[in-house]
């Protein structure tokens, strides 16, 4: 599961060969939360009542914002740090027909939400190094009069999560349907 909703990207600075970014993000898209839900109602043996306020508070989630469980590593520390004030990127979620949607003001470490359930949702990312940056950035799922940016907008077939400055750009690139 993990796999089919995961991207990854390398950005290189071709003059030292420093590694600019090298950006990992899962989307959370309602099969991932699913998934999710599932294995931590199992790993935490939550009763059914506490299993569906989960379920509840990802349906919630999902509707409000899209969301990735991003990891990034680069040479300088300070390069993937996307909750700095001053980070050298911009990220946005774009769509095939060109529509933006917004990021929230700033990615919260993934780790922000209580511990277990922060702890499980960056252990499923799959490409977490001691020294890699973990974040969910999130993007407004709802703009231009209420529509959807991606995957539920009708006609949109594919997203992608850019990250852009002036060190390179990465995009990551997902099929609006399940691959």
């Amino acid at each position: 599961m993990v796999e089919r909703w995961t991207r990854n990207e390398e950005v290189y600075i071709l003059d030292g060969l420093d590694n600019a970014l090298t950006v990992t993000a899962t989307f959370e898209s309602w099969e991932y939360r699913q998934a999710y839900i599932d294995r931590y109602a199992y790993d935490f043996r939550l009763t059914d009542p506490e299993r569906q306020a989960l379920e509840s508070e990802q349906r919630g989630e999902l509707e409000s914002a899209h969301v990735f469980l991003v990891a990034a590593t680069s040479t300088k520390m300070q390069w993937s740090d996307f909750t700095a004030v001053d980070t050298p990127w911009k990220i946005r979620l774009v769509n095939d027909q060109a529509t933006c949607s917004p990021p929230s003001p700033r990615p919260r470490a993934a780790r922000d939400r209580d511990d277990a359930q922060g702890d499980a949702r960056a252990s499923n990312c799959t490409s977490l190094h001691p020294t890699s940056s973990a974040t969910c950035s999130s993007c407004a799922s709802a703009h231009d009069a209420g529509r959807r940016a991606v995957p539920a907008r009708p006609g949109v077939e594919a997203f992608t999560l850019e990250f852009t400055g002036a060190l390179g750009r990465a995009e990551l690139r997902w099929s609006s349907a399940a691959e």
